[in-house]
């Protein structure tokens, strides 16, 4: 007995001191930790700068292709049935240099849907990186009151534990002088070591879910923390269609949907202007070189050769007015993927709507049970105190006693489950609707 109440001497101990020396950790500054490490956030700020770079540097779609060469050439004369070409018979040089200088204009009708894919793809990368610090913000507001619930738990079964030590010691000196049994000196051992049994067992939980939770935030795993916000039940107004009112539109499904078809619309136009509008072209090129490059002094003028070439055209494309062919299936298939992406933006908005409602239906079901929880955890102290007065008048047993302190350690526990319950079930529905839960 000594030696099992040395361990739990220890264990509170430890316990102790990491609470007296832990750095305080408010539930905001969890959260700026939070979104300070995290390295799939900090990964999406590439994509989300790459996506900002294209887009503040559209004007390059109209950047003409510019092209620059030079060439060196020889020219000989080799006899053909005996007979050789008097063009080159008598050229001490046969090398012949040259340069040329090209540029050709874009003239792209479909421009603005050029813009316009950039403008969407930027605003994609910020919505996703929206959608991850909302994600890692619930997450440790989760966590954190979930750790908070997991120290009151403690609490909890350590005052059990020292009550169930009270009552075996007293059993124990009634047992000395031959005024309780073998059998309930038995019980209130066994409940001592239920009760002990049960903290370890919570103590062991909180420590695997603190260390979770350091991992989360970014913070030293051997760091040892105190988290300083209290857990707090706030006062909702459950309305359901006020939420689904106001922040529907909020929801990140749904905005990636409205997204998604903007952009769908955007290739559909990109489309329907590349297969049925004339195409454009512009270029103009020039070139210069010179004949017998190692011979002729100084390049004289006259030896010089020069060209200049300016190239306009026009084309219409003819083969999406062909039944089946691959540019009239290719509008078909994107008119089909519009009508699709209209009927999952209506779907995704019902099973939101359903989602919500479920939530409200499960916010007024926590908030009666809190209220029974808690009147239940009164009535069950009062029964508890009762019944321990009782039995220090010799009025009751040992097994009642154990029975009402087993009643009123649930009622804790039940109380505790559930206000964590509400808040849990909060903070879903406000990463649900995209909005800050302390405002319902």
């Amino acid at each position: 007995m000594k030696t099992r109440n040395f361990l739990i001497l220890l264990s509170l101990l430890f316990f102790t001191y990491d609470v007296l020396f832990a750095e305080a950790l408010s539930i905001e500054q969890a959260i700026d930790l939070a979104l300070t490490q995290n390295i799939d956030l900090r990964k999406s700020s590439y994509a989300v700068n790459s996506a900002l770079i294209e887009l503040n540097n559209s004007w390059n779609i109209f950047m003409p292709s510019l092209s620059a060469g030079m060439g060196l050439s020889q020219n000989n004369s080799f006899p053909i049935f005996g007979v050789a070409n008097s063009r080159y018979q008598n050229q001490e040089d046969p090398w012949n240099l040259s340069a040329n200088f090209s540029m050709q204009i874009p003239l792209d009708i479909t421009s603005v849907q050029n813009f316009e894919q950039r403008e969407l793809n930027y605003k994609s990368t910020l919505l996703s990186q929206e959608e991850l610090s909302s994600q890692i913000v619930r997450n440790v507001e989760k966590t954190y009151y979930a750790i908070q619930t997991y120290l009151k738990d403690l609490d909890i079964k350590k005052n059990n534990m020292v009550i169930a030590q009270a009552r075996y010691e007293s059993v124990q000196q009634k047992y000395d002088s031959g005024l309780s049994s073998d059998l309930d000196l038995l019980k209130a051992e066994v409940s001592v070591e239920e009760a002990r049994l049960s903290y370890q067992r919570a103590f062991a939980d909180y420590q695997k879910n603190i260390n979770i939770f350091k991992r989360m935030i970014g913070v030293n795993i051997e760091q040892t923390i105190e988290l300083i916000t209290p857990i707090e039940i706030p006062k909702v107004n459950i309305s359901p269609k006020e939420w689904i009112d106001k922040c529907l539109e909020l929801r990140f499904d749904i905005r990636k949907l409205h997204l998604s078809i903007r952009l769908a619309e955007n290739r559909q136009a990109e489309s329907i202007i590349s297969n049925f509008a004339p195409n454009f072209s512009a270029s103009t090129s020039w070139s210069t070189g010179v004949n017998q490059a190692f011979t002729a002094e100084s390049w004289a003028p006259e030896d010089l050769t020069a060209s200049w070439s300016l190239r306009l055209s026009m084309s219409i494309p003819l083969n999406a007015y062909i039944p089946g062919s691959k540019s009239n299936l290719t509008l078909k298939s994107e008119a089909d993927s519009m009508s699709k992406l209209l009927l999952d933006y209506e779907k995704a908005r019902i099973i939101a709507e359903d989602e919500i409602n479920s939530y409200a239906r499960d916010l007024e079901l926590i908030q009666t049970n809190i209220a029974l929880s808690e009147r239940l955890k009164g009535l069950s102290q009062r029964n508890y105190d009762a019944v321990q007065k009782s039995y220090n008048l010799g009025e009751s047993t040992l097994l009642q006693v154990e029975d009402a302190q087993q009643s009123f350690f649930s009622a804790q526990l039940s109380f505790l489950n559930v206000q964590y319950q509400f808040l849990s079930t909060l903070i879903d529905l406000g990463y649900a609707l995209n909005t800050d839960w302390h405002d319902f």
